[in-house]
């Protein structure tokens, strides 16, 4: 349950997250049958859904506030010896800079659970009424009732999800949360992965590694719950063989012109409603900012060259150079529409 901002190689999605909490293991069995013990949504009580809803909304809204006493007051016993409350403070106070002036939180799904009939690795499937809705799986845990919620918060044209595990012996408690980038730009990890097997089709390596990487990004939900759709992603990702340009241990190297460029970051970004291909890369010092735009430049016009195609997809190139042995940074924008 530690928040930490994710930037990985060609998995660019930048998703404030938390890591698995030890004392709630990732599941590996997964149970495809739906269990008439859960409940989706409207399936659930009037009654019983809105305390479910009530319990989880507050506690968000107590973390986007920065009140961690009246968050961590909502925690199972249990979750609060393993978290120490000065740690969660430093947690909540990291999402309140994160999610200032976004508008109010709001539950996107709930899911409840009684009769536990789970499984080896403690999860049961929940379908949620409507057509085309995915199923999911959840985790759960010898009790009476509990629940997960889904609340969603937007902002800047972008959706980061709240997952939250309740449980209800007495009255409702939080036993669990993640937090993570689940939109981008409106666009969920359906609609890229669906993008990701478009580009694949066309034998367009490099965007299909890109879409596939960013969309198994904003699939994750944590330890406590798992989309249905995600396994059958994951298979493909395995059987896709990255491109040279995003492969290299620990950082892979462009060959642009008679160029080498050391890159430390790639992937999907989203800006203003508009998907654009972020690119950070290991520049040595430079004297003014005419030197160093015009060597973003330089970067951008080889890149382009070399995968035109990635303008089926993106906007346009964000180049952001990195001092070597120095402090400071330089962040170019190119048009896709515009040649270099």
């Amino acid at each position: 349950m530690i928040f930490r901002k994710l930037l990985r190689l060609g998995f660019a999605a930048a998703a404030l997250g938390a890591l698995p909490s030890p004392l709630f293991a990732q599941p590996t069995l997964r149970p495809t049958e739906p269990s008439a013990s859960c409940r989706a949504d409207d399936q659930i009580p009037r009654d019983e859904r809105a305390a479910i809803e009530a319990t989880g909304l507050g506690f968000v809204r107590a973390m986007l506030s920065g009140d961690p006493g009246e968050a961590y007051a909502r925690f199972t016993s249990v979750t609060r010896a393993g978290l120490p409350a000065e740690q969660f403070a430093r947690m909540v106070e990291q999402a309140r800079r994160s999610f200032q002036g976004v508008p109010s939180p709001h539950v996107a799904h709930a899911y409840a659970v009684s009769r536990v009939e789970a499984g080896h690795d403690g999860r049961v499937v929940c379908t949620p009424p409507g057509a085309g809705q995915d199923v999911v799986r959840v985790t759960v845990t010898p009790a009476a009732r509990q629940a997960h919620l889904l609340i969603d918060v937007a902002g800047a044209g972008n959706t980061w999800t709240f997952v939250v595990w309740l449980i209800g012996d007495r009255y409702w408690e939080v036993q669990n949360v993640y937090l993570g980038m689940t939109r981008m730009i409106g666009r969920s990890a359906a609609d890229l992965w669906h993008a990701a097997r478009a580009q694949a089709k066309r034998r367009h390596g490099f965007n299909a590694a890109l879409l596939y990487a960013a969309a198994d990004s904003l699939a994750e939900r944590g330890p406590d719950l798992e989309l249905g759709f995600r396994p059958e992603m994951r298979r493909e990702i395995a059987r896709l063989k990255p491109p040279r340009a995003l492969q290299g241990k620990p950082t892979p190297t462009w060959h642009l012109g008679n160029k080498i460029y050391t890159i430390l970051a790639v992937g999907p970004v989203g800006i203003q409603g508009r998907l654009y291909l972020m690119v950070n890369w290991q520049a040595a010092p430079w004297h003014d900012d005419k030197e160093i735009e015009a060597r973003n430049r330089e970067l951008y016009a080889g890149f382009a060259r070399v995968f035109p195609e990635y303008a089926e997809i993106f906007a346009g190139l964000i180049v952001s150079a990195v001092e070597t042995g120095g402090d400071r940074g330089y962040r170019s924008f190119y048009d896709a529409s515009r040649p270099p």
